[in-house]
């Protein structure tokens, strides 16, 4: 019997050992998915200069977390059978949050370059999520019918939720 513990033992142990190990792997691989903004050349020019440093800031990544977070909880706290100001006020601020996403990717591009831009990943992501965003507003001005789609748009938005994860790493 004692023989039958230590051998589970030892099978659970070796069995931790290898998702510890897949673990620090996968650990090891994260930070080299991150951008390497020292890579980047700085403009030339004096305005996209200002741009880039905009663009690069870690106050920037901590400001754009903050209001997806803020997004997120608006996203979250949106009921069914919700009145009328309510709901319009939870649009408006999704609005808002929505126009500084776009100035964010703006002053990205300008900043960065278009080139540089596109060429990370997590900035074509978010550039997905900014045009669905808009959308998604787009629906809300028409008043379109089609709810289902404004619905299945700002369901995207969850995925915001990934820029947190982005910058958390």
């Amino acid at each position: 019997m004692f023989s039958c513990f230590i051998d589970a033992y030892t099978k659970e142990i070796s069995q931790h050992n290898k998702q510890n190990q897949q673990w620090i792997d996968l650990m090891v691989q994260i930070p080299r998915a991150t951008t390497k903004w020292n890579i980047l050349k700085s403009p030339k020019s004096k305005f996209r200069k200002i741009f880039y440093d905009i663009a690069i800031h870690k106050n920037t990544e901590i400001v754009i977390l903050t209001i997806t977070m803020i997004n997120l909880i608006c996203l979250a706290i949106d009921y069914e059978d919700s009145t009328e100001l309510y709901i319009f006020v939870l649009e408006i601020i999704n609005e808002i949050i929505t126009f500084i996403f776009i100035a964010e990717a703006i002053i990205k591009i300008t900043g960065l370059g278009f080139v540089a831009y596109f060429s990370n990943n997590w900035n074509r992501f978010d550039f997905i999520i900014v045009l669905t965003s808009l959308v998604d507003i787009y629906f809300l001005i028409a008043k379109d019918e089609d709810f289902s789609t404004a619905n299945l748009l700002r369901t995207l938005q969850i995925l915001r939720i990934l820029r947190i994860i982005r910058v958390t790493r």
